[in-house]
């Protein structure tokens, strides 16, 4: 079991893409699309296991560099209304099941003047000894920018 004290932190971003709420929604909800989009940190790829993108399912996500598992993502889905909004929460372990964080996510899709505004927030305990915030907030950054480039690559095709 990890004593270090809980750091906790909540993040919050937007963006407004050139996209219907059902396309945004579908890049989230499909398997394949989802997988195309979704960057790694660099050198590094996720591997999905058990993916059940349904209310109360639950999904594995490695975290590999190579064959080797650098973090293990436990996804548990909440809260899913098509088209409008996605809610789980993520268990982060290192791969002994040494606890690193435990978050809540919810994105929100509305229907903007020129397509569809994604609302991203994140509720974070970290119990690694310290605050992740930073990292969390460039992964959300690098996650809008891939979901940006799909659906512009995607509407070119």
């Amino acid at each position: 079991m990890n004593e270090t004290r809980a750091i906790h932190g909540t993040i919050t971003c937007s963006r407004v893409f050139d996209a219907s709420p059902a396309r945004l929604f579908a890049a989230w909800a499909d398997e394949t699309t989802h997988d195309e989009w979704l960057p790694a940190p660099e050198g590094m790829r996720y591997v999905y296991e058990g993916r059940d993108f349904t209310v109360g399912g639950r999904e594995r996500c490695d975290m590999r560099r190579g064959d080797e598992v650098l973090a293990v993502f436990e996804h548990h889905y909440l809260d899913i209304v098509e088209n409008r909004r996605v809610v789980w929460s993520v268990r982060a372990m290192m791969p002994d099941g040494t606890l690193i964080s435990i978050s809540k996510n919810t994105v929100e899709i509305e229907a903007a003047d020129d397509g569809a505004r994604l609302v991203c927030a994140e509720q974070t305990s970290w119990f690694v000894g310290r605050s992740m915030m930073e990292e969390h907030e460039g992964g959300w950054k690098t996650l809008l920018d891939g979901l940006e480039a799909f659906l512009t690559r995607s509407s070119e095709s």
